[in-house]
């Protein structure tokens, strides 16, 4: 197949695949529906969510590289 040909193939082809593409009807979702709240006013009833100003600007509970190695070593030796 020459070149000329192989790109008009593929030019008809991704013509076609974009045409079909064009025909797909897609749903349209409500979220709050599909979360299961009736209405506006049950989503805004869940309360307070806490603020991120409230949250460390670096993880508090990470163990040191000295913990580390000392489980590492228990478990290489069990």
């Amino acid at each position: 197949m020459t070149r000329s040909k192989l790109a008009t193939l593929s030019l008809i082809l991704a013509a076609a695949s974009i045409s079909a593409c064009s025909t797909v009807q897609m749903p349209n979702l409500d979220i709050l529906k599909t979360l299961g709240f009736d209405n506006e006013d049950d989503a805004e009833e869940l309360g307070e969510f806490p603020s991120i100003a409230d949250t460390p600007s670096v993880p508090t509970d990470v163990r040191s590289a000295a913990i580390w190695d000392a489980e590492a070593k228990k478990l290489i030796q069990e």
